[in-house]
C-alpha cells in the first residue's frame, strides 16, 4: 500500500506525544488521506500528521506537504476523556485557503500493542495496522486496508478497497464492496466478503471462510477449514488439508488436496470438477455429476456408476461430497511432487495488482466461464446505464417549466414513486407475515401479485386524497389519472397504461424470485452444514466403539489367562478373581452407551483390575493411587487409564520377580488435568509406541480432543506415561 507516508521525504507538518499508561482507546476519524496505527513496545503514544495540498496555481494537479507555518489548529482536534484519547481531521472551511486548496490530512500513529482502536476515514484513505493487539474496528469509503502481524479482533470495511492479511492471528470480519482480497501466513478464524474481487489465500493455518459475488477463489498450502462460496466464479485449490467446504453457482473448481481431516464438500452448480484426493487416505465417497471419472481402486467397497459413486475406500473415513449438475467430475490421486512443480510456477504480485492466474481459469466449457460472463455483465451494465440515465433525462425534464411535456414527465414521475412505495410495503409485509403460510409457489405468486395491487392502488388512492387538497389547475393531474385510466386499455392511446400497471407485478415478482434463491442457498449451506456435523459425530461414534471394542476383548483374554493359570494352584484365589472379574465388568459392560465417565468411575475400574492381578501377582505387585478429591468428578474418555496400567504389568511388572510397584498420579495443572502411571519394571523398548494400548489411546485423545491433549513417554530411571487434556473441555455424547 503506497502512501505519502511510505515515501520518506515528507517531515510531519504537526507531531504529538501523549502518555498511554491509563489509555486502552485510540479513536481516529479523518475525512481524507490514508491512516497508518503502529505498535510499539513504549507506553505512549506519538502521533504525526502530514497535510498535503493541491494549490489552485498548479491547476490542482501537483501535491504539495504543508509546512509547519502554514499549520491551522483547527484541521485536527484532540481529546481525551477517561482512557480514551480521540483524534478528529476535519477541514476548516471558514478559511478560503481551504476551499481554494483542497487539504488532505494523514495520520501515521505509534501506539502500544495492547490498546484498541476505532478508525473511520470518510472519503477514501487507505488504512495500515501493524503490530498491534486488541480490537480494531476501521472503516474506509474506498481506499485499501492492510493488516500486518495484527492479533486480536477485526472487523472493516471498505467501499471498494482491496484488503491484505499478512501474517495475522485474529478474529477478523471485514468485507470490501468490489476490491480484491490477499491473506498471507495468517492463523485465527478470519471472515472476507468482496462483491465481485478475487480472493488469494496461501499458507495459512487458520478457519477461513470467504464470500465473493463473481471473483475467483484460490487457496494454496493451507490448513485448518476452508469455506468459500463464489456466486460465478471459478475456485482453485492447491495444497490443502484440513477441512474443506467450496460452492461455484457456474465457475469451475480445480481443487489439490493433500489430507482431509473430518469432512470434504464441493458443489458447482453447471461447472467441472477436478480434483487430487489422497485415495490412500480411508474415505466415505459421495460423488454426483453428469460424468464422473476415478481410476481403479482396490480398495473401494461400494456402488460405481458413470454418474454417481457411493461407498467407502479403504474401509470409510473422512465424508467426501462432490456434486456438479451438469459438469464431469474427474478424480485423480494426489501427487506431491506434480502439486509443488505447480506452485514454484507461482509469481510475487503487489496488492494492487490482479495475477494472470487469479483471472478465469481456462477449462474446456469456455462459455459458461467467458461468454455467457461477459454477456450477464454487459447486460446488467446496460440496464443499469439506461436507467440512471433515464432517471437523469427526465430529473432534467422535470425542471423545465416551459416545457410542453414539464406535466406529463411530472406525472410520470410521480406515478413511479407511489407505485415503488405500494411495492415496498407489499413485498415486505408479503415476505414477513404470509410467505410462510403457504408450501406452493404459484400460490405464493398469486397471493404477492394480489397484494401488490392492492398495496399500489391505496397508495394511489393515498395520492388521490393529496390531490384534493393540492390541486394544480389540471397541470399534470389529467396525465397522471389517465396513465391509471384502466378503462381505456382497449384504445389504441392509451394501452401504454397496461404497461405502467404491468411494472410493479414483474417487478416484486422478481425479487421474490431472487429473495427466494438466497434463501435456498443459505438454507441449503446450513443444511450441509448440519449433515456434515453429524457425520463428524457418527464417524468419531463408530471409531471410538471400535477402539472400545478391541480393548475390552484384550483385556478379558489376559483376565482368564490369569484365572487359569490359578485354577490348579490356588482355587480359591481363582475363584475370588472371578468374582472380582464380574465386578469390573458390571463397571464396564450394561451401562449407558456413552463414552465419558467421571475419574472416579475410571478408577474404580482400575482398581478392580489391579485387584485382580494382584491377585495373580501376589508380594510381586503393589500399588498406590494419588488423586485430588476434587478431580473425581471431572469427566474423561473410557478406558483412559486401564490399558496403561495393563501395558505396565504386561511389559514391566511380569519381568520382575520381586517387589514390583505401579504408582497412578492425577494432578490438577491450572487449565489441565494430568495423569501419570509409572512402574518400576525394565526401560521401554524402543518401538513402544508402536504398541496397541498406547496407540489406541493417541487415536482416542485426538479424536475428542484434537491438538489440545497430549501423551508422552518418559523413559528414563523414573520412567512413565504422562496424559495431558485440557479441564474445560466441551463435551457432546454421541448418541
Amino acid at each position: 500500500m503506497n502512501t505519502p507516508l511510505t515515501q520518506g521525504s515528507w517531515s510531519p507538518t504537526k507531531t504529538y506525544h501523549f502518555g498511554g499508561e491509563n489509555l486502552r482507546y485510540f479513536r481516529l476519524d479523518s475525512f481524507a488521506g490514508p491512516i497508518e496505527l503502529i505498535g510499539w513496545d513504549k507506553e505512549e503514544i506519538h502521533i504525526e500528521i502530514f497535510v498535503t495540498i493541491r494549490r489552485w496555481s498548479t491547476v490542482f494537479l501537483i501535491e504539495e506537504p504543508l509546512a509547519e507555518w502554514e499549520w491551522d489548529e483547527e484541521t485536527v482536534s484532540i481529546s481525551q476523556a477517561d482512557n480514551t484519547l480521540h483524534v478528529r481531521s476535519r477541514p476548516n472551511y471558514r478559511s478560503l485557503t481551504n476551499w481554494l486548496n483542497f487539504p488532505k490530512v494523514s495520520f501515521r500513529v505509534y501506539l502500544p500493542t495492547n490498546i484498541s482502536t476505532q478508525v473511520y476515514n470518510s472519503f477514501g484513505g487507505d488504512i495500515f495496522l501493524k503490530s498491534l493487539k486488541g480490537r480494531h474496528q476501521f472503516n474506509t469509503m474506498g481506499g485499501h486496508i492492510k493488516l500486518d502481524n495484527v492479533e486480536g479482533e477485526l472487523k472493516g470495511r471498505t467501499t471498494g478497497g482491496n484488503i491484505h492479511f499478512l501474517s495475522c492471528d485474529a478474529k477478523a470480519d471485514v468485507s470490501t464492496f468490489g476490491g480484491n482480497i490477499k491473506i498471507e501466513q495468517c492463523k485465527g478464524e478470519i471472515k472476507v466478503s468482496t462483491k465481485g474481487g478475487n480472493i488469494h489465500i496461501r499458507h495459512c493455518e487458520a478457519k477461513i471462510y470467504t464470500d465473493t459475488w463473481g471473483g475467483n477463489i484460490k487457496a494454496s498450502h493451507c490448513k485448518g477449514d476452508l469455506k468459500c462460496y463464489t456466486s460465478g466464479g471459478n475456485i482453485a485449490f492447491e495444497e490443502i488439508q484440513g477441512n474443506i467446504g467450496a460452492s461455484t453457482k457456474g465457475g469451475n473448481m480445480r481443487v489439490s488436496i493433500k489430507a482431509i481431516d473430518e469432512y470434504l464438500w464441493l458443489e458447482a452448480n453447471s461447472g467441472n470438477i477436478n480434483i487430487d484426493l489422497p485415495l490412500q487416505q480411508g474415505l466415505q465417497l459421495n460423488v454426483k455429476g453428469s460424468r464422473v471419472k476415478m481410476p481403479f481402486l482396490p480398495n473401494f467397497n461400494g456402488v460405481k456408476k458413470n454418474r454417481y459413486i457411493n461407498g467407502q475406500l479403504n474401509g470409510g473415513g473422512a465424508n467426501v461430497t462432490l456434486k456438479t449438475r451438469g459438469g464431469v467430475i474427474a478424480i485423480k490421486p494426489y501427487e506431491a511432487e506434480a502439486s509443488s512443480r505447480a506452485t514454484e510456477a507461482e509469481t510475487t504480485y503487489t496488492e494492487n495488482e490482479v495475477r494472470e492466474e487469479d483471472a478465469p481459469i481456462p477449462f474446456k466449457n469456455r462459455f459458461w466461464t467467458t461468454v455467457l460472463p461477459f454477456m450477464y455483465s454487459f447486460f446488467v451494465m446496460a440496464l443499469f446505464v439506461y436507467g440512471f440515465s433515464s432517471v437523469f433525462y427526465f430529473s432534467l425534464e422535470l425542471m423545465k417549466t416551459d416545457s410542453p411535456e414539464n406535466a406529463q414527465n411530472t406525472a410520470l414521475f410521480l406515478l413511479n414513486i407511489t407505485s415503488s412505495v405500494g411495492c415496498f410495503v407489499a413485498v415486505n409485509v408479503f415476505i414477513k407475515k404470509v410467505e410462510r403460510k403457504y408450501h406452493s409457489d404459484w400460490k405464493k405468486y398469486l397471493i404477492l401479485i394480489i397484494m401488490t395491487v392492492g398495496f399500489v392502488r391505496l397508495a394511489h388512492f393515498l395520492q388521490w386524497i393529496i390531490y384534493l387538497y393540492l390541486p394544480d389547475n389540471e397541470l399534470f393531474w389529467v396525465h397522471y389519472w389517465r396513465m391509471l385510466d384502466y378503462n381505456v386499455w382497449n384504445t389504441y392511446s392509451d394501452r401504454n397504461s397496461l404497461f405502467f400497471a404491468s411494472i410493479p407485478l414483474f417487478a416484486v415478482s422478481l425479487y421474490f424470485y431472487f429473495w427466494q434463491k438466497s434463501r435456498h442457498f443459505t438454507r441449503k449451506i446450513s443444511e450441509q452444514e448440519y449433515q456434515l456435523l453429524n457425520l463428524e459425530k457418527l464417524k468419531t461414534k463408530a471409531q471410538l466403539n471400535a477402539l472400545e471394542a478391541r480393548i475390552n476383548p484384550h483385556f478379558l483374554y489376559n483376565s482368564l489367562n490369569s484365572i487359569a493359570g490359578l485354577v490348579h494352584q490356588d482355587p480359591d484365589k481363582a475363584e475370588e478373581m472371578t468374582i472380582q472379574l464380574s465386578k469390573l465388568f458390571r463397571h464396564t459392560t450394561g451401562r449407558n452407551e456413552g463414552h465419558y465417565h467421571l475419574i472416579a468411575e475410571e478408577l474404580e475400574v482400575v482398581r478392580s483390575y489391579l485387584a485382580i492381578e494382584q491377585m495373580r501377582f501376589g508380594n510381586r505387585l503393589s500399588f498406590s493411587i494419588k488423586v485430588a478429591p476434587e478431580l473425581l468428578d471431572f469427566k474423561i474418555p473410557r478406558f483412559l487409564l486401564q490399558p496403561l496400567v495393563e501395558n505396565a504389568i504386561k511389559h514391566g511388572i511380569s519381568n520382575l520377580l520381586k517387589n514390583g510397584e505401579i504408582e497412578i498420579i492425577i494432578e490438577d495443572q491450572t487449565d489441565t488435568i494430568q495423569f501419570r502411571i509409572h512402574d518400576n519394571g525394565p526401560a521401554f523398548k524402543e518401538d513402544i509406541s508402536g504398541g496397541y494400548g498406547l496407540r489406541s489411546i493417541r487415536d482416542k485423545l485426538n479424536l475428542i480432543y484434537g491438538q489440545k491433549a497430549s501423551l508422552q513417554v518418559q523413559n528414563n530411571a523414573y520412567k512413565m506415561v504422562i496424559i495431558s487434556i485440557p479441564k474445560q473441555h466441551e463435551w457432546v455424547e454421541l448418541k
